[in-house]
């Protein structure tokens, strides 16, 4: 007489219900790539850009989102697109004049 095959039918055999097809499992890897990350709140009509900056202006860019968060830790959040927007508004608001336009700033041809 052949032996009954028991693999895969363990929740059967213990609790004696039919086992379902077990679900799909999936490798740490695949399940990483597949969650899904809440969506970021966006300013309406604003847009994602990329920009090059020097990495001492990261740096500072850090400490002062870091700073303000720590201040407003219980209030709101601080992002730092935020940190961002406010700063080139400010900038470009003072520097409007072009003829007024700091050449020392400008990078070299």
């Amino acid at each position: 007489m052949a032996k009954a095959r028991v693999k895969g039918k363990g929740r059967e055999i213990f609790l004696g219900e039919k086992a379902s097809k077990p679900e799909k499992q999936l490798d740490s890897k695949t399940a990483s790539r597949q969650a899904v990350k809440p969506a970021r709140q966006q300013v309406e009509g604003s847009e994602k850009v990329t920009l090059y900056l020097p990495s001492d202006l990261i740096a500072q860019l850090d400490e002062v989102w870091a700073g303000l968060r720590r201040r407003y830790k219980k209030e709101r959040k601080v992002s730092k697109s935020e940190i961002v927007r406010i700063a080139l508004q400010r900038c470009l608001r003072d520097w409007a004049d072009l003829e007024n336009f700091p050449k020392e700033e400008l990078p070299p041809k």
